[in-house]
């Protein structure tokens, strides 16, 4: 197959599923494109830099019956979620690291890539105190204050066990709707893994 043959250079779609409903562009296939656009349709959204896509889900009928079988798929509000179960720092869409998930758990897990600034994420310095500050969005649109710590691995790591906590809460929350290794990695969430962060003592 010649590569002008190819979505994005890569992807293909042998046509035995369709593509629209109508003049609807099936949700199936607008997922399937969206990941193939962010992963190398030549974006510069610095989440999506360096990442791939497993070869199953370059093929759309493989990706159309995948998302068929998924908790969440149908639901509105769900977003296909390529992170919470690849805690490498591994960017990558498979059938084995997507879910579809909430889109407050989405917005949860949107951290890999921001900008950390000069210290850990979750830490800045007080001049007044002469300090760390360890601070974290709660998740509701606000952020909780953690505390002072006289260095910034301490301020980092109450951002760890505030985050952390975060996920077991989510975890509870979203029980009923998500899928059982949505759950099951929420449950047993842990930011320093997530990030590829050294652990602290």
């Amino acid at each position: 197959m010649k590569s002008t043959n190819l979505i994005y250079g890569v992807g293909y779609n042998s046509r035995v599923f369709p593509t629209k409903k109508g003049t609807t562009q099936l949700k199936e296939y607008t997922l399937w494109l969206q990941m193939l656009r962010r992963c190398y349709g030549n974006t510069e959204m610095l989440s999506y830099k360096g990442c791939t896509v497993s070869d199953n889900f370059k093929n759309y009928e493989y990706c159309y019956l995948w998302c068929q079988e998924q908790v969440g798929f149908k639901v509105i509000g769900f977003a296909l979620d390529k992170d919470l179960l690849c805690v490498s720092g591994k960017k990558l869409y498979s059938e084995n690291t997507c879910v579809f998930i909430p889109k407050e758990l989405n917005n949860f897990l949107a951290l890999r890539d921001a900008d950390r600034g000069l210290y850990k994420l979750g830490v800045s310095f007080c001049n007044r105190e002469y300090k760390f500050v360890s601070y974290c969005n709660n998740n509701t649109g606000t952020t909780k204050f953690l505390g002072y710590f006289d260095t910034e691995i301490e301020a980092h790591n109450a951002y760890c066990i505030f985050k952390d906590s975060m996920a077991k809460i989510l975890a509870e929350k979203h029980k009923e709707v998500i899928s059982d290794k949505a759950y099951n990695a929420l449950s047993n969430f842990s930011i320093r893994k997530y990030l590829g962060d050294t652990i602290y003592d």
